[in-house]
């Protein structure tokens, strides 16, 4: 069995190292009864390295600016986190390339808000390479 990283073994404050993650797509529903109307959300699940306690947010988008929102609402209610480790979302690569080609431009800039938030935190994000989820270190 290979070594734990670090930030998994070394004791601190739940949440302090997360790791993020998507899943989805579900239907939420917007009311009771029968005949309600349903519509289609994401769930973003921010997981404890150390305790491996589980803090879930509902989005309805797959857009930065809900991503942020989620992030921001955790963040109250868990404190600021020091490192967030995320996979680089292999399943969406396809559609990332076609999409980039014609997004690049504001890609950038919803990239730069991310880091802009995360800098005044102090948080910093690490990517675990495509295809490995065993690096994620849980």
């Amino acid at each position: 069995m290979g070594s734990l990283p670090k930030p998994r073994v070394t004791p601190a404050r739940p949440f302090l190292n997360s790791v993020v993650d998507l899943a989805g797509p579900i239907d939420l529903r917007l009311s009771k009864g029968r005949g309600c109307k349903t519509q289609k959300g994401y769930i973003v699940i921010f997981i404890c390295m150390v305790t491996r306690a589980i803090h879930i947010e509902i989005v309805t988008g797959l857009t930065a600016q809900e991503f942020i929102a989620s992030f921001k609402r955790f963040v109250g209610h868990r404190g600021k986190c020091k490192n967030i480790w995320s996979d680089n979302a292999t399943n969406l690569t396809a559609s990332n390339k076609e999409l980039m080609s014609s997004f690049e431009r504001s890609f950038e800039q919803v990239r730069k808000e991310i880091e802009e938030l995360l800098a005044n935190d102090g948080t910093t994000w690490h990517h675990i390479p495509a295809a490995a989820p065993h690096f994620g270190g849980l």
